[in-house]
């Protein structure tokens, strides 16, 4: 007699299920960023800072995976794990190459991308990069800087770039002139705004 036990095969599933989206949400930048739920209608749109309204363009972002039934007796949970870890990191290559493609395409449009024409990574570039975008700060006054997303290579050289200037304290000074401004274009922005009641 075959038991088709539907109460475990839930849990199984729904253990899985998160597994999948746990393992896909530390995959790359896309589970780094917030989400928002929208439950109805196949289209929307969002404003920018400057109070544009856009539509909002869906992709549709998936994994397909298939088990035969004669593989299923010889299945172990461990394998059934390995087949949900591959689809997860599949499907958060997937999100983050969308989300790439989406900053990318704003980047452009607000004339913010900066073109290193083939030159090494450079610390010239970072703040060349960070003198374009609006830095905001916290009520305390401190900056809150953006996330920097780097490829891992290229990690390792940026760290010595760093510490070669910091070694004659040129990336502190730098840095900090750069908080200055930015700080000054904040509070000039921050006093022309309108409070509701």
């Amino acid at each position: 007699m075959l038991y088709d036990l539907p109460a475990l095969k839930t849990e199984v599933s729904d253990l899985l299920l998160k597994f999948f989206k746990k393992t896909m949400k530390q995959e790359g930048l896309s589970g780094q960023l917030n989400r928002v739920m929208q439950h109805e209608g196949k289209t929307g749109s969002y404003s920018t800072v400057q109070g544009e309204v856009k539509p909002k363009d869906y992709q549709e972002i998936g994994v397909e995976f298939s088990v035969n039934n004669n593989e299923v007796p010889d299945m172990t949970m461990d394998d059934a794990v390995e087949i949900v870890t591959t689809k997860a990191r599949e499907m958060g290559q997937k999100m983050g190459k969308y989300v790439f493609q989406t900053l990318n395409k704003a980047i452009d449009e607000t004339g913010n991308s900066i073109d290193g024409k083939g030159q090494p990574l450079s610390l010239e570039l970072m703040f060349q990069a960070l003198e374009r975008i609006e830095i905001p700060f916290d009520d305390d006054g401190q900056p809150i800087m953006p996330s920097m997303v780097i490829h891992p290579k290229q990690s390792q050289k940026l760290k010595e770039l760093i510490a070669e200037e910091e070694k004659e304290g040129k990336f502190s000074e730098r840095h900090r002139l750069l908080v200055e401004k930015k700080r000054k274009v904040w509070d000039e922005k921050q006093s022309h705004r309108k409070l509701v009641d």
